[in-house]
């Protein structure tokens, strides 16, 4: 069975983006999230749409030693997330 799981603005409680932002999650809600979704260490390949800078790539990759795949299609932001990887 696939599952999909989606995180907005508008289904999550502001707090727990920074502000100003372009959706990014605070520490702690990645965190959680990559928990309830099932990535578990290298088993696991996470993929992040509209992955700006790789922050959550950065730490899905630190926190959980999984596989990780960022799509981006601004330029600049995908430039600065391709030097972390």
């Amino acid at each position: 069975m696939d599952i999909i799981y989606t995180i907005t603005e508008s289904n999550v409680p502001k707090a727990v983006f920074r502000a100003p932002s372009f959706g990014e999650l605070k520490f702690e809600l990645t965190s959680a999230v990559l928990v309830y979704c099932g990535v578990v260490k290298t088993e696991s390949h996470f993929v992040d749409l509209g992955s700006g800078f790789g922050n959550t790539l950065l730490q899905a990759a630190l926190l959980r030693e999984c596989k990780v795949t960022g799509i981006e299609l601004h330029p600049e932001r995908a430039a600065v997330a391709k030097v972390f990887f």
